[in-house]
């Protein structure tokens, strides 16, 4: 990471962007301009008058920026507005999507349609918070240990976002990463510029968690990433390409490979951890409003008693499920066995049953073992082979259906945005599912019901 001398006004990010924006730019776009101070900052420094668009969702800010208003959109996913800019300028040179977290809804669609309006070699640009910082971990606990769940599976969190997600998503349509830029929290600057290679050890709360190299370094200890991709010539050869001397080729392997399969568990267990020992101070809650509501959306299942819980964690979902419903046998599975035995004394203080899986998705239970199967999201954030498997597994095992509550990453995309439709898996199995989107007050909530009835 390198500290730079950031113009009055504008951010470390806006700065990155601003030194990167090509000099024979003509045309581009900034995504949440905010009051238009980088867009301002790109025009003076533009020897060419480069013209820049701005998109701002915050009316107050929309109305602060300046320009003629067919300069300036609110919505940053109005496709056509891109378009139309895109014809009129025959293809755009860059496009900066500004702390994306913000805004960002799962609208991969719109997005690889926005990013097509980008010339040959033309810019991109996303910055958002990295969800998995140590540095906005000790912001966030204690007691907000609800907020860590967001810093530490950042798939299932409101941000969405994560950075092995992106640079696999741009790759996959067609992008190649310039560049991986990021605000790093001291410590672990101190280890990016010593590209560490031995294991190091951070501690919070008591608790351990261990660093293997430089790339899980960068991961936990950046609070905002921006990813600069460029757009790939026709019949191009494509791959991961680096400038200059802060990520190059072996960081990102460093990010990526560990990042898939070890990173994401050992933040879970680290996370549990925390989560059990807040709830076990302060008892479980008496009402989760969610599962609370799911419970309501059970009628048209009779004499429900023996229940499992797919994808229950440690199992704090399965202390409130028995307090709003004691007279239920309550079972949990989920994948990881660690996780699992986070929590198990408390499980069976409160008798309660908790398996792990196997790896290959086949459940340890007997057919029709369980008069209903519930899933709390677990099927959002899993791969599409493992979710085939599962889904048949859970309808060997129950005897009257499935109720699976997910949000609406589940019909787009699971994690790693690896795209499958949850619905259309219980389709091809020969099922017809019931699909309830819940809205409040006229939004939707991004999570939805599906019910499958044997």
């Amino acid at each position: 990471m390198q500290f730079i001398n950031t113009p009055i006004g504008l951010s470390a990010v806006d700065n990155f962007i601003l030194k990167n924006i090509p000099e024979k730019a003509k045309c581009g776009i900034i995504v949440h301009a905010g009051d238009g101070r980088l867009s301002k900052a790109i025009t003076e420094g533009s020897s060419n008058k480069v013209a820049v668009y701005n998109i701002e969702s915050h009316e107050l800010l929309y109305e602060s920026l300046e320009g003629n208003e067919k300069l300036k959109s609110k919505d940053p996913w109005d496709v056509d507005w891109y378009l139309k800019l895109a014809e009129q300028h025959n293809g755009l040179d860059f496009i900066c999507f500004i702390n994306m977290h913000e805004y960002w809804k799962g609208n991969l669609y719109q997005l690889q349609r926005i990013l097509n309006c980008l010339k040959p070699d033309g810019l991109g640009f996303i910055s958002f918070y990295s969800k998995n910082s140590i540095y906005e971990m000790k912001q966030a606990i204690p007691p907000f240990v609800a907020g860590f769940d967001q810093l530490a599976n950042p798939m299932s969190g409101w941000a969405k976002l994560d950075l092995a997600s992106w640079i696999i998503y741009l790759l996959d349509i067609g992008f190649i990463i310039d560049d991986i830029w990021a605000i790093l929290e001291e410590k672990g600057f101190e280890y990016c510029q010593q590209k560490i290679k031995q294991p190091a050890t951070w501690q919070e709360r008591g608790l351990t968690l261990n660093i293997a190299d430089v790339g899980e370094a960068f991961i936990y200890s950046a609070s905002v990433m921006c990813v600069k991709f460029k757009k790939v010539k026709e019949g191009e050869v494509f791959g991961p390409k680096f400038f200059g001397i802060k990520y190059n080729a072996s960081i990102l392997q460093a990010i990526l490979f560990p990042y898939l399969d070890v990173l994401p568990s050992e933040l879970n267990i680290f996370r549990a951890h925390l989560e059990k020992e807040n709830i076990t101070a302060e008892k479980a809650p008496e009402e989760l409003v969610i599962l609370n509501f799911l419970i309501s959306q059970l009628n048209d299942f009779r004499d429900v008693r023996n229940v499992l819980v797919l994808g229950c964690d440690w199992g704090e979902d399965l202390l409130v499920l028995k307090k709003l419903k004691p007279n239920w046998k309550i079972t949990g599975t989920d994948a990881s066995a660690e996780i699992i035995a986070i929590g198990q004394d408390v499980m069976k203080s409160e008798g309660i049953t908790v398996k792990p899986y196997s790896p290959d998705g086949k459940l340890p239970f007997g057919d029709n073992t369980f008069d209903l199967v519930l899933s709390l999201r677990h099927f959002s954030v899993i791969y599409y082979p493992l979710a085939k498997i599962l889904a048949e597994e859970v309808l060997r095992v129950t005897k009257q259906g499935v109720v699976l509550f997910e949000d609406l990453r589940g019909p787009e995309f699971s994690m790693q945005l690896k795209l499958y439709s949850i619905p259309d898996i219980f389709k091809t199995l020969g099922y017809k599912p019931e699909i309830q989107f819940l809205r409040i007050k006229e939004e939707d909530t991004e999570l939805y019901i599906v019910k499958i009835h044997k």
